[in-house]
């Protein structure tokens, strides 16, 4: 097959990781392990694995830094760098959570279900209360808590800590991952001071503006003076 300038430029400028240089293979991108099996082939052919419309054009319109918008965009995506995805496109590594080594590190995993996740949440309290917390699936998840109208009891919205939380976990995990640091045993403290600086100091000026329409027109100008247009 012959492809075009532009597109074999593309492909050739792609780096390739050392640790996923290995052969080429055929892999069923239906199955975990990319071996096909009738069962995957059964839910494909019903339409059950189809791919679901994407609805996530709430995300831009949150009031909170653009940064965490776009961190929240790959997790509804399921295109964050955990090692759960990084082993699914062929990286030879330990798919484990680097923090509490219990199990296979997914977003959902990373997010709420490590026990080190699970104790800030409890610790932040709120909306974690609620019986359904720990049960919605991974967008119904970030979708109601992130919209949510709820004020946190210290003040600041809920969706704000909720955003601040997945932001400074996911920062906490990389800090562990790459910097070999302990995990933070104050996070809790430190997202609500984040949200709550946010609160006080940003949303404000993130606020929509009140738009006020004023009608622009000739007048003449007052005795003794001249107008030049």
């Amino acid at each position: 097959m012959l492809f075009p300038d532009e597109v074999l430029r593309d492909i050739m400028a792609t780096p390739i990781p050392f640790s996923t240089r290995i052969e080429d293979r055929l892999a069923w991108k239906h199955s975990a392990n990319g071996v096909f099996d009738l069962k995957s082939a059964y839910l494909l052919a019903t339409d059950v694995l189809g791919d679901a419309p994407f609805n996530g054009q709430w995300i831009w319109k949150l009031k909170i830094l653009p940064s965490i918008q776009m961190f929240v965009w790959k997790c509804m995506h399921l295109s964050l760098g955990v090692n759960q995805c990084f082993v699914a496109r062929g990286a030879s590594m330990d798919a484990c959570c680097p923090r509490c080594h219990c199990e296979v590190e997914s977003i959902l995993y990373l997010l709420w279900d490590c026990p080190l996740s699970k104790n800030v949440w409890h610790q932040l309290g709120r909306q974690v209360n609620s019986s359904n917390f720990f049960s919605l699936s991974l967008q119904e998840w970030l979708f109601s808590n992130a919209t949510s109208k709820l004020h946190h009891y210290s003040g600041p919205p809920w969706n704000q800590v909720f955003l601040f939380s997945l932001w400074l976990i996911w920062k906490d995990r990389n800090l562990c991952v790459f910097k070999h640091k302990n995990p933070n045993p104050n996070l809790s403290r430190e997202i609500m001071d984040r949200a709550v600086e946010f609160f006080f100091c940003a949303s404000k000026a993130l606020a929509t503006k009140r738009m006020i329409v004023k009608i622009i027109r000739w007048e003449k100008p007052r005795a003794g003076w001249i107008t030049l247009n």
